[in-house]
């Protein structure tokens, strides 16, 4: 859980001057006043209208970008609170007032085009700014900080380069969206897909300008997705294909794209180079492998790959396709091997990276694999908004210093390929949906042939299995995700009600759990279960105040930083809104431990919260904003009509008509005027009660300390010397006793903790097992069981019972061949037809007989026996 230790703070707050930097400075129009009433969702993409390099943000408004340090700002703000504080008598606030207006506060960074700026992204290396408006797609190259802090207040020309100046225009569909490669060369490689489901890949460089003009890699989906061999897929990178109308502007219309992770050292071996692409009615695709032309390996993508390569080849009964989908990926890993890498410096904290090219073969362009469609449809009215992966791994403790990072890169990547897509949609929900089958690479076969194939391949689905409700309310909102810079499975949601904090590590840890379990028979109902019981944890970390407009609202940037901390910070209706979150205790005790080598347990390492963090006052936009009497004078009487009352004002209707107007504006501005003055008024009673309940609650609050510590009692407790116990010494007293309790408690639980493992709690060793599976098959011979041949077999009881029914009839046919025997005595000598068997071995054979029966019912009595101390075992 997200616990916030304050919000926005002082020197951001609306009541700063620093806090301009995300106001629209444009005037006003009086005439028709704006009542906020646009329509949430206007925005073709999701508003990432502020961007963070370090504690340095860039923020756009219209169509300029304002850079500002937080650092400095929050250093700046302490600076004039302490000369104010320290201003001697008579010192007047004016001078303070000149004084700030000479500090600094932001630089406007002016590029060379027009249009509104919807999103700003830095690229992974922090030296490219991509911008991008309505129709078209800005780089712009990052200066220097000290150039942006400079003096000077006059705007900071930016020099950009336009992407696709032919492509990404007004004539054609829109970008739906913008991303920088995680593997790109040099952090330089540009992924653009536009509405019409046209992938484009760029390898941008300032030294080539071509580059900016021209992809490098073009991939058309709808093309793509009726591809059969590689040479259609090959058709399939003409720029501009998709002319006309076709059922695929609605079914591959695109929404939101993402790549399997945004940290190459992070997920299995193929998340960092497939790119998913969400569509507007729910349908997800993927690409891998997509690569640049250039592109850097991630940390131990070589040893994973090459461990799936050699346990897939091995020989088994698969399928004619997965084996030709083996067969290329060989290939390609077989050219990619024997590649000589190009060492490069990494950027600065990071490790050089080895540079690699696309093998050639099977060729650049992957198989469209999908669609994953969610079960049960989610889609109604809505569309989706936003969509983030998550892999189902656990992150590695890497250190990107020294040469751990070089031992954990040559690790063997061992993690799941499963994973959750989270797709947020329109209507404010999240769709938490699993992949159970994940996504390796895949290629299109050379000749339809080696395709062939009766059957169509099966959509793959996506289980969903949790649906999470940010708001209720019927406005349609382009919501967005937000990464955390702590945990890979923690997510900020920037929704019409505020931000909202997303947590699947309980979630993915469980899920882990159960899949690396060894046994395996049971994984059906532990998944079943798992399912039922899967819930992320959801927190409403910053929620916007009654009064502000729902408009113009940003996605959510989260920074980590020694002096600001963990700092939140989103923009709506130009106003902006922080709050200060507590680091979470893994993290925290993880750095502590490593650092200084002491024991978590003897370290209190959260956050001392003295009071519930509360939002500072909002002012009213109408007493902060500047009257608008004058532009609307301006407006409402003609140019050429203006002289006549710079002198006496005659009267007649057209004076009265102008007045009448003037008389509806200044009514409508005093009633607006009016409001905002009750409100605060209200406020400030409010706050008197909120502050007499604090005096209060400090009162009970000093009560329970004079209790503790024995200052409320009458006589004070004295030693054997007859002095007074002073309370610090009560203190240690109190706090001795509540140690040894402490001790006492913990060594009495060690005591029943070793004897419950005595009692059973240790593991069976191999022996035991096997007497136990040995106990299990006599239990099935006893009670009967199946035997091989799928043929039902009898149980000992009823073996038992035919050896004694075969005794009985075997006597009785001794006793009826025995009695024959003695009545045909008297005849033996005369002539009769009967055999004359000797007497002698008559009695031999009756006497081997009779030992056979004594066998068999001491066989069966002993049976009996074993089986009656079976029974007893088994019971």
């Amino acid at each position: 859980m997200v616990r916030v230790l304050n919000y926005t703070p002082s020197w951001l707050s609306r009541l700063s001057p620093d806090a301009n930097i995300f106001a629209n400075t444009a005037p006003r129009s009086p005439a028709r006043p704006s009542n906020g009433t646009k329509k949430a969702g206007a925005a073709a993409v999701p508003l990432k209208k502020v961007a963070y390099r370090g504690t340095q943000i860039f923020v756009a408004v219209g169509n300029e970008v304002r850079w500002t340090d937080l650092q400095r700002l929050k250093d700046e703000h302490q600076a004039k609170a302490r000369r104010r504080l320290s201003r001697p008598r008579g010192h007047s606030v004016s001078d303070d007032d000149e004084d700030d207006e000479e500090d600094y506060s932001y630089t406007i960074l002016k590029p060379n085009f027009d249009g509104e700026i919807l999103q700003l992204i830095i690229s992974p290396n922090q030296d490219y700014l991509a911008m991008v408006t309505a129709a078209t797609v800005h780089i712009a190259t990052i200066p220097e900080t000290s150039q942006l802090q400079k003096s000077d207040r006059g705007p900071y020309r930016l020099k950009t380069f336009q992407l696709g100046p032919t492509i990404h225009v007004i004539e054609k569909p829109a970008v739906a969206s913008l991303l920088w490669h995680p593997l790109g060369h040099m952090g330089c490689c540009i992924v653009t897909v536009t509405v019409d489901a046209v992938v484009r890949l760029w390898e941008v460089s300032r030294e080539d300008r071509w580059s900016f003009d021209t992809p490098s890699l073009t991939i058309n989906l709808p093309a793509l997705i009726d591809a059969s061999t590689s040479e259609d897929a090959m058709r399939a990178s003409v720029n501009n294909a998709n002319t006309g109308f076709s059922p695929d502007d609605v079914d591959m219309k695109v929404a939101s794209t993402c790549f399997g992770t945004s940290d190459p050292s992070f997920g299995h071996a193929w998340s960092a180079t497939t790119l998913w692409i969400a569509m507007a009615n729910g349908c997800v695709y993927s690409l891998c492998p997509c690569l640049p032309t250039k592109w850097e390996a991630p940390p131990g993508f070589f040893k994973a790959v090459s461990t799936y390569v050699s346990a897939e080849m091995s020989p088994n009964d698969s399928k004619k396709e997965e084996n030709l989908q083996l067969d290329l990926l060989h290939q390609w890993f077989t050219e990619l091997e024997g590649q000589e890498p190009i060492k490069v410096s990494g950027r600065p904290g990071y490790p050089s990276a080895e540079v690699f090219y696309r093998p050639v073969q099977p060729g650049p362009i992957p198989k469209l694999q999908g669609p994953f469609i969610p079960e049960p449809d989610i889609m109604g009215d809505c569309e989706v908004s936003d969509l983030v992966v998550t892999a189902l791994t656990k992150p590695r403790d890497l250190d990107l210093h020294d040469s751990l990072y070089a031992s954990a890169a040559e690790e063997e990547v061992q993690c799941l390929s499963s994973n959750i897509l989270s797709l947020l949609t329109t209507d404010g929900k999240v769709y938490n949906c699993l992949n159970l089958t994940g996504v390796t690479a895949a290629w299109l076969p050379f000749t339809s042939e080696a395709n062939d194939s009766d059957d169509e391949p099966d959509a793959d689905a996506l289980l969903n299995f949790e649906v999470i409700t940010l708001h209720d309310t019927e406005h349609l909102f382009k919501a967005s995700f937000s990464p955390d810079p702590f945990s890979p499975f923690t997510y900020f949601v920037t929704d019409l009600n505020g931000v909202y904090s997303l947590s699947l590590s309980s979630t993915v840890d469980t899920f882990i759990d159960e899949i690396e379990d060894p046994l395996s028979e049971r994984l059906s109902l532990r998944l079943e279960q798992w399912f039922q019981r899967a819930k992320s944890i959801v927190d409403h970390v910053l929620p916007f105040p009654e009064a502000v407009a729902r408009t113009n609202i940003s996605a959510c940037i989260t920074l980590s930083d020694s002096e600001i901390g963990y700092f939140l910070l989103t923009a709506a209706n130009g106003q902006p809104f922080a709050a200060n979150l507590d680091i979470p205790s893994d993290i925290l005790e993880t750095d502590v431990a490593n650092a200084s080598g002491y024991d978590i347990e003897d370290l209190n390492l959260g956050a001392l919260v003295l009071a519930e963090p509360r939002h500072p006052f909002m002012p009213s936009d109408r007493l902060v904003e500047d009257p608008g009497l004058l532009s609307f004078v301006e407006n409402v009487i003609p140019q050429r009509h203006r002289r006549r009352y710079e002198n006496e004002v005659r009267l007649g209707p057209e004076t009265l008509a102008i007045m009448t107007d003037i008389h509806r504006y200044l009514a409508e501005e005093t009633i607006g005027i009016n409001d905002a003055v009750s409100d605060l008024f209200t406020r400030c009673e409010r706050l008197l009660g909120e502050f007499r309940d604090q005096l209060q609650k400090t009162k009970e609050l000093v009560r329970k300390i004079d209790a503790v510590t024995g200052e409320d009692d009458d006589d004070f407790q004295t030693d054997e010397a007859g002095e007074a116990l002073l309370a610090d010494e009560k203190l240690r007293e109190k706090f001795a006793r509540t140690t040894e309790r402490q001790r006492e408690l913990v060594a009495q639980h060690e005591r029943l903790k070793q004897k419950l493992a005595r009692l059973g709690g240790l593991e069976l060793s191999e022996k035991e097992k096997a007497w136990v599976r040995e106990v299990y098959q006599v239990a099935g011979a006893i009670e009967g069981g199946e035997v091989e041949g799928g043929k039902k077999g009898k149980s000992v009881v009823g073996r038992v019972k035919e050896v004694a029914g075969l005794k009985e009839e075997l006597r009785g046919r001794v006793e009826a061949v025995v009695r024959v025997g003695e009545g045909k005595k008297g005849v033996e000598g005369t002539g009769g037809g009967a055999p004359k068997v000797p007497t002698g071995y008559r009695k031999a054979r009756m006497g081997q007989v009779m030992e056979m029966l004594a066998r068999q019912e001491s066989l069966v009595e002993a049976t009996g026996g074993r089986l009656e101390r079976l029974r007893d075992v088994v019971r």
